[in-house]
C-alpha cells in the first residue's frame, strides 16, 4: 500500500487556468466576453465590425479543424489574433499573402490603427476585470490551500499558472506562506530565485506564464518589475509564438515548465480550470504523458452534474486536445475552490497513485 511518504517534492506540479480564479470573484471568460461586446454598443461602436471579423474568422479556422463551431471565443483568442495582426508586414507569413484581405483592410483603418484601438481597449478592460473589480482577497483563500498542502507534506510545490490576477499571491500573503515569484528585493526578476539552494525557506514557486497585472517592464534591460499593487500597463503575452521567442522570464518559464513535467518522478499534474486551448501548452502536457506511464492527470472542471451529454464531449475534446486515453485522467468535475477545500488531501493523492503493480505489463 503506498504511503504519504511515496510523494516527493517532484510528483506532484499545478497548472491554473482561468476557472481556477472565478470562485475569487475573478469574471469567467463569457462575462468577460458579454461586457466586452457591450462596449461596441457606445463608445467603441467603429470596432464593432473589426471584433465581429476577428471571431468570425477564428471561428471558420476552428471548423476546419473539425472544431465545435458553438465554442466561444474568449477575448485572449481575439488578442492572439491581435498580436499576430500588429506585425503587419513582418509577420513571417506576408510575403506569402500577397496582401491582406479586402475587408480586413476595410475594418482594421488607416496603419491598422483600429486593430491597435482594440487591443488597448481590450488590455484596459483585462486591467478593469482583474485588478479594479477585486475590493478582497478574501474569497480567493481557497487558493492557498494549494501551498497549505505542501506545507503539510513538507515539499516545494511548483505551481504554473496562465493567470495574470494575483489572487493566489494575496491569499498566501494574508497567511505569510512564502510564496515565490520570482523577484529580488529590489523588484526585479531573477531566475536564481527559483533555484532550491538560493532560496531554502520557500514553501512553493509560482510561474506567471502568461505575466501579471502587478508587472511593467524595464526598457532598459528588457525585464519585468514588479510593483506593489496592480497596474493599468502591466506586461501580459498572448500568443503561443512569443512564449517562445528569447525574452525572460517567459522562455524560462516554459522551459521549467517543460522540465517540471518530464521528471520521471512525477505521478500527478494537477489542472485546475484550464480550457485545453493553448496547443503549445498542450503539446508540453502531451510529451510528459508519452514519456511516463506513471503519470496521471487530476483535471478540475465545472460542468453541471445533470449535463451528461456536455460531460462526455468536455471529456472527448480533452483527450483528442492531447493525445491520451481516458483513463489517463481523473476527472473532478467541481468549481476550484469545492475541490481545493474539500477534496485535494494528502490522503486522495496516496490513494490515486500509480505504481508499476498496477500496470498490464
Amino acid at each position: 500500500m503506498m504511503k504519504p511518504t511515496d510523494l516527493t517534492s517532484d510528483s506532484v506540479i499545478f497548472l491554473l487556468g482561468a476557472g481556477a480564479s472565478v470562485d475569487a470573484k475573478i469574471p469567467h471568460a463569457a462575462k468577460m466576453v458579454k461586457e466586452l461586446e457591450r462596449e461596441f454598443q457606445g463608445d467603441y461602436k467603429k470596432l464593432r465590425p473589426l471584433y465581429l471579423l476577428l471571431k468570425s474568422a477564428i471561428l471558420f479556422q476552428r471548423g476546419l479543424d473539425d472544431e465545435s463551431p458553438s465554442t466561444m471565443v474568449g477575448v485572449e483568442d481575439i488578442l492572439n489574433v491581435i498580436e499576430e495582426l500588429k506585425k503587419k508586414h513582418k509577420n513571417v507569413l506576408y510575403p506569402y499573402i500577397g496582401t491582406w484581405s479586402y475587408h480586413l483592410t476595410k475594418v482594421a483603418g488607416n496603419d491598422f490603427e483600429n486593430i491597435i484601438e482594440l487591443d488597448r481597449l481590450i488590455r484596459n478592460k483585462l486591467y478593469e476585470w482583474v485588478a479594479n473589480d477585486v475590493k478582497s482577497y478574501a474569497p480567493a483563500r481557497y487558493l492557498s490551500k494549494i501551498v497549505s498542502l505542501a506545507k503539510e507534506i513538507a515539499f516545494k510545490m511548483r505551481i504554473f499558472t496562465l493567470n495574470y490576477d494575483l489572487c493566489l499571491e494575496k491569499s498566501c500573503e494574508e497567511l505569510r506562506y512564502n510564496l515565490e515569484v520570482g523577484f529580488n528585493k529590489n523588484n526585479s526578476w531573477s531566475d536564481d530565485r527559483f533555484i532550491d539552494g538560493e532560496n531554502s525557506d520557500v514553501d512553493a514557486y509560482l510561474y506567471k506564464l502568461h505575466g501579471s497585472i502587478d508587472w511593467v517592464k524595464n526598457e532598459e534591460i528588457g525585464l519585468p518589475e514588479r510593483r506593489p499593487q496592480a497596474v493599468n500597463n502591466a506586461q501580459l503575452i498572448f500568443g503561443t509564438s512569443v512564449k517562445m521567442n528569447s525574452l525572460d522570464p517567459y522562455l524560462y518559464y516554459i522551459y521549467e515548465f517543460r522540465k517540471y513535467t518530464k521528471n520521471k518522478d512525477l505521478r500527478f499534474m494537477i489542472i485546475v480550470g484550464y480550457s485545453f486551448s493553448d496547443d503549445h501548452i498542450n503539446n508540453i502536457i502531451t510529451q510528459a504523458l508519452k514519456a511516463n506511464t506513471y503519470l496521471k492527470l487530476i483535471v478540475v472542471t465545472y460542468i453541471a452534474e445533470s449535463d451528461n451529454a456536455e460531460l462526455a464531449q468536455e471529456k472527448d475534446r480533452v483527450c483528442k486536445k492531447i493525445q491520451v486515453d481516458n483513463d489517463r485522467v481523473i476527472w473532478e468535475i467541481f468549481g476550484a475552490k469545492l475541490f481545493l477545500e474539500e477534496k485535494l488531501t494528502i490522503d486522495y493523492l496516496v490513494e490515486n497513485l500509480t505504481t508499476k503493480s498496477d500496470l498490464p505489463f
